[in-house]
């Protein structure tokens, strides 16, 4: 069946939030009876039959929720142009802000500003189902099963939005009803997973005290005891110490040393004094994280909707019979180069899903406390950089390291889970047009992958050809702020570099 109108006037909500439902299907029939012939067009709620200048077919709908092929007067309108629908209609509803009025057919920038008013602390999961609903290419959009199958994320994504700003009185009812339903079994389900989850085992060390920064949330800090911490033995130096959050600390480097152990054989204590180590604890966080691991890994096995086989081939808005752009193999090789880092949760239940360890460097600690409190898209923290508009983070200590100068002590440097999702690895300069300076990532893509030169100082993608012969970095670049995980942070100074310091300041004394 083919709705034909859907909008957020046909969407029925009760009044205790519990229960939805899809209302008049008045052009659905109307559709049958034509074959699920034309579209036609609304305004202000109102249906009628028009004859635009442009293709010549009656279309039928509502100005603004028309898909590109319902606007184009195209015969036999199907399933598709329900999925576009439904995908405006859910930018609308995040963001309040309704489509424009159009009588043409809306285009990639129409598309963009939909998917630019949602607002950044909304899971990935909605924003990346937004993106399939809103793809220009009729055959691309997903099937109404797989978007389905993307709507679990609201189980607590939405309903803890509920708790959080509905009066009790209100909410009350509704939770209990939402509770009693069966995606109760979806929670569960998080939750067994969330524990399972290794990265957190540092958090997990009993006799931890955790502040509480903030009465109205759930995010604790725990600063640890970093004095058993920068021996010549490294963080295992750590392992057996009376003091729990030394303890703590001592597993963090050790995941980090391991995660990064099949390119570095040095430890991180061994290459810098350890000066602190903060680490954060956030339930409802952690199981957003866990959400977006489980769904991306649902994106990233169905290659049918969200591969992206024709941009590895021909580059960004490629098609089918789009001509190869020549950097196939080049992608192919960025890819390769980060599919050697380990995933660090193995569980069959996210087999399509990459959790890494990455890093982040702030400009201050302060600004590192900030985003531990309140996560990176809270901040603004999606940066407009050189290869797409997202969160930046990298595997490599050491090229986070270079962003300290010599007028700083202790560098701040963020230690994040990372779920990588559907990938696109970037070899364009963003100094060419085709670049991605600015720009939003690649439709369907959920990470942006990049290798890249620091020998001169510059950061720019580096064909694989040179890898042997130049320093090389990484680069990956997040869609959505519950993408990355942050952990705690870090302050470190480079051993070598203390000295260099205590020299200086003695010299000018």
């Amino acid at each position: 069946m083919v709705h034909g109108d859907i909008k957020p006037a046909n969407v029925l909500l009760s009044a205790d939030g519990s229960m939805l439902r899809l209302a008049d299907f008045g052009l659905s029939r109307f559709l049958a009876e034509t074959g699920g012939t034309r579209m036609g067009m609304s305004m202000h709620g109102a249906k009628r039959t028009v004859n635009p200048t442009m293709g010549g077919d009656t279309i039928v709908g509502t100005l603004g929720y028309l898909s590109p092929e319902g606007y184009a007067g195209r015969s036999h309108v199907k399933e598709p142009a329900d999925i576009w629908a439904f995908g405006v209609m859910a930018c609308e509803l995040a963001s309040g802000i309704a489509p424009p009025d159009m009588w043409h057919k809306p285009d990639l920038s129409f598309a963009e500003e939909q998917v630019g008013k949602i607002p950044r602390e909304y899971q990935p999961a909605f924003e990346t189902a937004v993106r399939a609903a809103l793809d220009l290419r009729e055959a691309h959009r997903p099937s109404a099963t797989t978007t389905l199958h993307a709507a679990p994320f609201l189980d607590f994504v939405v309903m803890d939005q509920y708790k959080r700003h509905r009066p009790p009185e209100k909410a009350g009812m509704a939770i209990k009803n939402a509770d009693a339903q069966p995606h109760t079994s979806t929670m569960e389900t998080m939750r067994s997973l969330l524990d399972t989850m290794p990265l957190l085992e540092p958090m997990r060390e009993n006799g931890l005290v955790w502040i509480k920064e903030r009465a109205d949330d759930d995010v604790r800090l725990c600063e640890c005891n970093v004095g058993g911490i920068g021996t010549d033995a490294g963080a295992s130096a750590a392992g057996d110490h009376g003091d729990p959050s030394t303890r703590a600390a001592a597993k963090l480097l050790a995941m980090l040393d391991q995660a990064s152990s099949h390119v570095s054989a040095t430890s991180i204590a061994t290459q810098h004094t350890v000066d602190k180590v903060v680490l954060c604890k956030s339930n409802s966080r952690s199981m957003a994280f866990t959400l977006a691991a489980k769904k991306l890994s649902q994106r990233a096995a169905d290659t049918s909707t969200f591969g992206l086989a024709n941009e590895m081939r021909a580059g960004v808005g490629a098609s089918s019979d789009t001509a190869p752009d020549g950097n196939e193999e080049a992608r192919k090789k960025v890819l390769e180069r980060f599919l050697t880092w380990p995933s660090l949760w193995c569980d069959k239940r996210l087999e399509h899903s990459r959790v890494l360890l990455v890093y982040h460097t702030p400009p201050s600690e302060e600004i590192a406390r900030k985003i531990l409190l309140g996560g990176f898209a809270n901040l603004g923290k999606r940066d407009a950089g050189f290869y797409g508009s997202g969160i930046y983070v990298t595997l490599d200590l050491d090229y986070c390291m270079e962003y300290a100068t010599e007028k700083r002590g202790s560098t701040p440097v963020i230690v994040c889970a990372f779920v990588m999702g559907v990938a696109f690895p970037v070899v364009e300069s963003p100094k060419n047009s085709n670049g991605f300076l600015g720009k939003p990532l690649v439709n369907k893509a959920d990470t942006h992958l990049v290798v890249v030169s620091r020998s001169d100082g510059a950061s720019e993608p580096i064909q694989f050809e040179s890898w042997a012969s130049t320093r090389t970095c990484t680069e990956l670049v997040a869609q959505n702020d519950s993408q990355v995980l942050p952990l705690g942070y870090m302050m470190l100074t480079k051993k070598g570099l203390e000295v260099q310091r205590q020299s200086s300041r003695e010299l000018q004394e």
